[in-house]
């Protein structure tokens, strides 16, 4: 039974990939682009802000422009006028007490866990972090707050 349902799904994906190159075909991407299968999920600019990039967002591929490795779809950009750019051209809305860095750290300080590991083994993306002074705050759905006004975290006895 686990090898005909191992089959089954194996022929649906190719079935997909299928129907995916006849949708990509007549696709007129521009420079630093390819006809391709885009989903929420893909990095852009728009969500290269790691406070806002959703776990659980919308993997259903559509076709479209995607992207050469390495870039970053403008905020506002996609399908055939999608303009893609380096992560520092990125134009990035961060937010209050924030600035946007093309090599920002995963492992950032919050008020909750304010102690960093001596290493840091996320790999540095596009994003936004907390300028000097400010530190995120877990329960403020990662708002960059003053550090003085960081609550310590209740610990129960």
């Amino acid at each position: 039974m686990g090898f005909l349902t191992l089959n089954m799904v194996f022929l649906v994906a190719i079935l997909l990939q299928q129907i995916d190159r006849c949708s990509l075909q007549g696709l007129k991407c521009p420079p630093n682009s390819s006809p391709g299968s885009v989903t929420d999920c893909d990095r852009t600019c728009g969500n290269a802000d790691v406070d806002k990039f959703p776990p659980d967002c919308d993997k259903t591929s559509k076709p479209g422009c995607k992207c050469d490795y390495g870039l970053f779809a403008q905020t506002g950009t996609s399908g055939e006028s999608v303009e893609c750019v380096k992560p520092e051209e990125c134009k990035v809305e961060c937010g209050p007490n924030k600035y946007y860095d093309s090599q920002a750290t995963s492992c950032q300080a919050t008020c909750e866990h304010p102690d960093l590991p001596k290493v840091c083994r996320g790999i540095p993306r596009p994003g936004c972090v907390c300028e000097k002074e400010y530190i995120r705050s877990e329960k403020d759905n990662y708002a960059c707050i003053e550090k003085c006004k960081c609550k310590p975290p209740v610990t129960k006895s």
